[in-house]
């Protein structure tokens, strides 16, 4: 991973999740701050498209009309393209 990535993608279902830079150098306990691995049931990474995106949500917005309950969780940057994807 690049020095600065704080979020690297293991697999389609892992991210690994490190503090970034300098962090530890102020702690008397890291234990806070250690890198945390959390898996979901997807994981896009920056080389996914929308059309990528779409082929996997779709059935999921069509479940949340039809009453069901549904979560979409998308973090990126600011500007990124999460909405308009």
């Amino acid at each position: 991973p690049a020095k600065n990535n704080i979020i690297v993608p293991l697999d389609e279902k892992t991210v690994k999740i490190m503090p970034p830079d300098g962090v530890y150098g102020h702690r008397k306990s890291v234990s806070a701050m250690d890198d945390k691995i959390y898996t979901f049931d997807k994981v896009f990474t920056s080389n996914s498209s929308q059309e990528d995106i779409y082929e996997y949500v779709a059935d999921h917005v069509l479940e949340t009309i039809r009453g069901y309950n549904t979560t979409i969780f998308a973090y990126g940057a600011t500007g990124s393209g999460k909405s308009f994807t």
